[in-house]
């Protein structure tokens, strides 16, 4: 028999811990941030909105889609919203029509952004153009390995609270159905050296708006006025005193104006109208709203030479709320706005580079 020895040798365990961390900017005193195609992905936007991004911005107001319209419904660090300079692709992207709070000349898909940039503050010569914010976009371009998408997003009223003057009315909760679908894939044409990308979105509201619209009282359609003495009592002016008082002749009331006030919805709302003669009638109204988004990318890689061509196409209906239900929309909308970029960048020489 032999007795056999272990010895123990000593150990060590060392944990490394590699984290990026993003550098403070000291070349210059512009302020913003940087996002990549994988948080723009992956954050949650109403609607599908890139605009969002900016909103999450230190010192950025946005008061959301809903007044668009109102260039005071957005700002950064309190100027004008349509002091906001944006680019896609170095192309001047501003929306010179409506100039809407955050508006581009387009609508821009998320899976069509490969880059979005923003300085909030201290804009360099290089980007300013006007006193807030600047946004720079990046469309995606198509690489040596193919790839695709497809994606489906739905929202509804199932977990939607009823508002205050429904629940008055006795309306129900007004129906919001949005459909947002869509479709991409980029690859190469001729490996290394020609690259396409082509994105295509749509989205379908059919929803319902709350609105109050003002008619007459039931009393007001039987001929009978309202109006307050001083004393801030009530006095009613009868048919029978309006034919004495008001008719000497006997016309009696206009069968036509008779037959249109009939014709209107018994009041349902108090919060429209003067109480007396006229009332507020609110209902659900529908809205339809039909977006079509095209978006393609041709990229040509020649050298130190990228040239890129770049369409887009909108394809827009949607109608207002109708006066009162069972009536055609009050407007129907139609936007069919198109554009397209070319651009080119390389290295001329060391010292000139476009």
């Amino acid at each position: 028999e032999q007795n056999l020895q272990l010895a123990l040798e000593s150990t060590a365990t060392a944990v490394t811990v590699d984290a990026a961390v993003t550098p403070v900017n000291t070349i210059d005193a512009t302020m913003g941030n940087n996002f990549t195609s994988k948080p723009i992905l992956q954050l949650p936007f109403e609607g599908r909105n890139i605009v969002g991004l900016l909103a999450l911005q230190p010192g950025v107001t946005y008061y959301g889609d809903n007044d668009r319209s109102n260039y005071r419904s957005g700002n950064v660090n309190g100027g004008k919203s349509d002091q906001t300079n944006i680019t896609l692709d170095g192309v001047d992207f501003n929306d010179q029509d409506e100039r809407a709070s955050f508006s581009s000349a387009f609508r821009v898909s998320l899976d069509t952004v490969e880059e979005f940039r923003v300085v909030t503050t201290g804009a360099n010569a290089e980007l300013g153009r006007s006193s807030g914010a600047q946004i720079t976009l990046v469309s995606k371009s198509g690489t040596n390995a193919p790839h695709a998408s497809a994606y489906y997003f739905l929202r509804n009223r199932a977990t939607n609270a009823n508002s205050f003057f429904n629940n008055q009315s006795g309306l129900p909760v007004a129906k919001l159905n949005r459909n947002i679908y869509g479709t991409s894939i980029g690859g190469p044409v001729r490996k290394d050296k020609l690259f396409i990308f082509g994105n295509y979105e749509a989205r379908h509201d059919r929803r319902e708006d709350s609105t109050v619209n003002r008619v007459p009282t039931q009393s007001f359609r039987n001929g009978e006025l309202k109006y307050l003495r001083n004393d801030r009592s009530i006095a009613t002016v009868t048919p029978a005193q309006v034919r004495t008082m008001v008719d000497p002749l006997g016309l009696g009331a206009n069968t036509l104006s008779t037959r249109i006030l009939n014709s209107y919805p018994l009041p349902n709302d108090t919060s429209q109208g003067d109480g007396l003669n006229t009332s507020g009638f609110r209902f659900n109204a529908p809205v339809g709203l039909h977006w079509q988004s095209y978006m393609t990318r041709l990229d040509y890689v020649r050298g130190n030479h990228t040239f890129f061509a770049r369409g887009n196409l909108q394809r827009d209906r949607s109608t207002d709320i109708p006066f009162f239900p069972g009536q055609p929309p009050s407007n129907t909308n139609l936007d069919s706005s198109k554009g397209i970029a070319l651009g080119w960048n390389g290295v001329i020489k060391s010292a000139i580079v476009t």
